[in-house]
């Protein structure tokens, strides 16, 4: 609606249409649109017109192209025009706008939309999407606006998103765009420098929403070209209601594309393209109330219109019904095909993925390629091929098949020709025969970069249920914790598998161990893991192109190889070889593991001095890194240009965006003192001077720490992040699948026992994941033991234990370990990872009071672990640096910690009322003070 009176709206609107020779009330009036109504709609439209003979014509193309459209079920308008002969490219590409105007104006955008998107009853209806819609809508929160001010009259949306049997959907994603005042979107200002007028927000707990907005006014269709000719002499007016569109999409439901009429819009029963539908008429009420408009956050005093709209969500079943009810029965309605307008929206999707990693080398998969490579190991046709993720590593497709079966196709990056491929899907097979942790299963995969899809790639199944990043800010305490225990409870197990050497898990035996009198003869002109060419010991493995899916479920073999990690790989380190010119294991212990670090790094100074390599990306903050002394040297006698002040010249935006003068400063400075001799030998003595000190602080945190326990090595699960987390969207707290294990390496035990990645920014709830530990450890006290998938036996008691252990004691050492995690040294980084050296000594006091969160001074022991499950043990000592217990009281360091029901904050208040809830009787502030004073005299294991 309009807060202009209904009369002077029409009036408007009459004397619009009057300039293009239309009488509005002399319009028939329609509203409904089905499959079954269209076609009569678009020929009372056209009644209007004054010329027989067109009006003739016209009723019988109506006929035959409707007609076309329900026994063909295309899936989109534009798949009309595809038979016309490409022999003027310029030609037909001017024709296509046009094109999907007429398409709209004669009704079939709306009847394919009608035929594709029907839904079961109770559910909302769908409509037409328009052209204005992109992608780069900014996000609000609940209650937020999606319009700056001065772009019309101030409106108020609220309602909720439900299910088709009226429960609430959590996490609902809502799209919404509209026009300004002027009748135009964003999109079409010249001048258009952000998003306006659209917005994305996600539903609450209880599927609420709510944002401002403006009132939408109606608006003309492009009316200067064949289609507005058209529609001229057809005696039609080129103008659509005001509506605000609506996009809504939640896992487990099909998205919702659809729009909002207002009752009372003139040209609401006439609309140029046939989008209203009758169900999706509101009835919106204008509010004078101040109150109401200062409670929703409008200027005060100034009136708003106030929308309220539930919107109800069908399930893919309840959809697919739907849709079969009105497809035509002699055709496969649901069947998809390959269509090139999504094709290539969905590319341009992917250019501006690839667009926002800056610095990346240019990676692109030929899908052409990929679609026969698909189609050849599945013996079916691909239906759809879609862009989901572009990573350090890989790219990542989910590809439809034409049967609807849905795969995932993962493309790698060359950094490490076939090492990292034949790793992860090792890695993969490993936990699944071995594990009940739920990985993809490979189907197949090729690990030479050089096949004729231009890099390693694998075919795996598509995860189950939802990614744990589009609800995870949205579950309840007790789901959290259940969660948590779930992930506990298959961490653990993993913890238990031990190797002798620090690297990668490949298919096959070690290449160095010991040779059966079957083994063939090794080669000695080549090393088993070089890349160029490749290797002959991994080509071994019948695996290497085989379809896995039909593999013998038969025990593999695997062992240890080369390291996957960015630091031997980063900064075109891959393409050195292995491991004449860069060592990249594996190694029997950690000290010869710290001593090929130190000497990466090493070299890799050494080579950039000679020139051989490009010196890698900086990056610290421009604060962080140290003014070396080379900008204060002097080449020759009398140089000057360590004195210049090109570095403070004024820059636009359009030259310099990166970050700020200090870096563009220190950046030409380097370049002009490259190549002096004392620099490069300096950096040289400075390089070795850090590694050896580093790697004397290894030494000594390891003893100091361990105590010279035996040392053995684990799987580390270093990526356990929302993204790569799969869980059941009807139960979160189960977990259907984990992905990503790119990069999986053996480490010390002491990098292993970690909290897992999404944990590590909350306090709070990395205190949950040790109490979920503890939990599953104690639950398992009563039992003797755990079988695995292998038969084996394990005492998971004794594992929480250790795992406990190694994380409180492990600590420092991860922390220091942070060093050689780069790609490459920098000047700075050692002070900024272990501080002063002077100060170096800080880091070894309190060692034993350190590690005492679990009441042990020392690893636990094979066979007599101490019972530290049962009790409360607290730290003695806190770390000088750490500082975790203050940053969970303080609730003001960086990260969401107070930022709604996710925040730190939020989890904290949600834990406290689920467990204590509120007494009778008592205020939350009473209870809280309460149960304050109790903790104070409690001692709590994981503070």
């Amino acid at each position: 609606m309009s807060t202009q009176p209904p009369s002077e709206a029409a009036l408007k609107a009459n004397q619009l249409a009057a300039q293009h020779g239309i009488d509005l009330s002399k319009l028939p009036k329609i509203v409904d649109m089905s499959a079954d109504s269209i076609t009569d709609n678009v020929h009372a439209i056209n009644s209007n017109c004054t010329d027989e003979r067109t009006k003739f014509i016209f009723k019988s193309l109506i006929d035959h192209l409707h007609a076309f459209v329900r026994e063909t079920s295309i899936t989109s308008s534009l798949q009309v025009g595809n038979p016309i002969p490409d022999t003027n490219r310029e030609n037909v590409r001017s024709l296509k706008p046009e094109f999907i105007l007429l398409s709209d104006a004669l009704g079939v955008s709306t009847l394919v939309d009608t035929i594709n998107n029907a839904k079961p009853p109770g559910a909302t209806e769908a409509t037409v999407l328009g052209p204005f819609y992109t992608e780069d809508a900014h996000d609000v929160l609940i209650g937020d606006s999606i319009a700056s001010e001065g772009k019309g009259d101030y409106m108020f949306v609220e309602g909720r998103v439900l299910d088709t049997e009226g429960n609430p959907i959590a996490g609902a994603i809502i799209d919404t765009w509209e026009t300004d005042s002027n009748g135009l979107y964003d999109t079409q200002y010249s001048n258009r420098e952000k998003p306006d007028c659209r917005g994305r927000l996600t539903s609450a707990k209880d599927g609420s929403y709510s944002f401002r907005a403006v009132v939408p006014v109606p608006y003309p269709i492009p009316s200067d070209g064949t289609v507005g000719n058209l529609l001229s002499r057809l005696g039609r007016h080129v103008f659509r209601p005001a509506h605000l569109h609506m996009m809504i999409e939640a896992p487990g439901f099909e998205k919702l594309t659809t729009a909002l009429y207002f009752e009372g819009d003139p040209y609401l029963t006439s609309d140029a393209v046939f989008g209203v539908r009758t169900s999706l008429i509101v009835n919106p009420e204008l509010v004078t109330d101040v109150a109401k408009t200062k409670a929703r956050g409008f200027a005060e005093g100034k009136p708003h219109v106030y929308l309220k709209q539930d919107f109800i969500l069908a399930t893919p079943e309840e959809g697919a019904a739907a849709r079969k009810a009105v497809a035509q029965p002699i055709h496969l309605q649901d069947m998809p095909e390959w269509n090139w307008e999504i094709e290539h929206a969905d590319r341009r999707r992917e250019a501006r993925a690839d667009a926002a990693l800056h610095g990346a080398t240019p990676f692109q998969v030929d899908r052409r390629v990929l679609k026969d490579v698909v189609r050849e190991n599945k013996g079916i046709d691909v239906g759809r091929i879609e862009f989901l993720s572009a990573g350090t590593f890989h790219k990542a497709y989910l590809i439809t098949l034409s049967d609807h079966f849905q795969l995932v196709a993962g493309v790698a990056r060359r950094y490490m020709p076939r090492l990292k491929t034949e790793s992860e899907v090792a890695t993969m097979h490993y936990l699944r025969e071995n594990t009940t942790i739920p990985v993809p299963t490979v189907y197949h995969y090729d690990s030479n970069p050089y096949n004729r899809l231009g890099g390693e790639y694998i075919l795996m199944s598509k995860a189950p249920g939802v990614s744990l990043a589009t609800i995870f800010h949205s579950l309840c305490y007790n789901d959290l914790v259940k969660l948590l225990e779930n992930l506990a409870a298959m961490i653990l197990p993993l913890f238990a598998h031990r190797f002798t050497d620090i690297g990668s898990l490949y298919f096959g035996p070690d290449p160095y161990g010991p040779l059966s009198s079957s083994a063939p003869t090794p080669r000695a002109v080549q090393h088993p893991y070089s890349a160029f060419p490749f290797s002959p010991t991994l080509s071994m493995s019948h695996l290497v192109t085989a379809n896995l899916n039909t593999a013998k479920p038969l025990s593999r073999k695997f062992h240890v190889g080369p390291i996957i990690s960015w630091p031997f790989f980063g900064t075109n380190r891959g393409e050195l070889t292995h491991p004449t010119e860069l060592n990249r294991g594996p190694w029997p212990s950690s000290s010869a593991y710290f001593a090929s670090c130190a000497q990466r790094e090493i070299d890799s100074v050494i080579r950039e001095n000679e020139g051989k390599s490009a010196p890698h990306r900086l990056h610290l903050d421009p604060d962080q890194i140290q003014s070396s002394r080379h900008h204060r040297m002097k080449a020759v006698p009398g140089d000057e240009s360590d004195e210049s002040d090109e570095w403070d010249l004024a820059e636009s935006e359009e030259e310099w965006e990166g970050p700020g003068d200090a870096m563009y400063r220190d950046y030409r400075r380097m370049q002009r003192t490259t190549f002096l001799v004392a620099h490069l030998s300096e950096r040289e003595v400075q390089v070795r001077s850090e590694m050896a000190r580093w790697m004397n602080m290894m030494d000594r945190l390891v003893k100091a720490t361990l105590d010279d326990a035996p040392e053995t090595f684990g799987l580390d699960c270093h990526d356990l992040s929302l993204e790569n987390i799969f869980v059941d969207p009807e139960d979160p707290s189960k977990i259907t699948c984990i992905i990503d294990w790119e990069s999986t390496t053996t480490r010390p035990l002491w990098q292993c026992a970690h909290l897992p990645a999404f944990v590590q920014t909350s306090p709070f709830i990395g205190r949950l994941f040790r109490e979920a530990i503890i939990k599953v450890g104690k639950a398992a006290e009563s039992s003797a033991s755990t079988p695995t998938r292998r038969g084996k036996d394990i005492d998971i008691g004794a594992l929480a234990r250790e795992w406990l252990f190694y994380e409180s004691a492990g600590q420092r050492l991860r922390m220091a370990h942070r060093f050689v995690e780069w790609d490459g040294w920098e000047e700075g980084l050692i002070d900024n990872i272990l501080g002063p050296e002077e100060n170096e000594d800080d880091w070894f006091k309190d060692i034993e009071g350190m590690v005492m969160r679990t009441g042990l001074n020392s690893p636990p022991a094979p066979g007599n672990p101490p019972n530290v499950l049962g009790s409360s043990v607290s730290r003695k000592t806190k770390l000088p640096f750490a500082k975790e217990k203050e940053k969970e009281q303080m609730l003001n360091t960086t990260g969401d910690y107070c930022g709604g029901r996710g925040g730190e904050l939020g989890r904290r208040l949600e834990a406290w009322l689920t467990i204590n809830g509120i007494d009778e009787g008592h205020s939350i502030a009473q209870s809280w003070e309460r149960d304050h004073e109790l903790l104070k005299h409690q001692q709590v294991l994981v503070e």
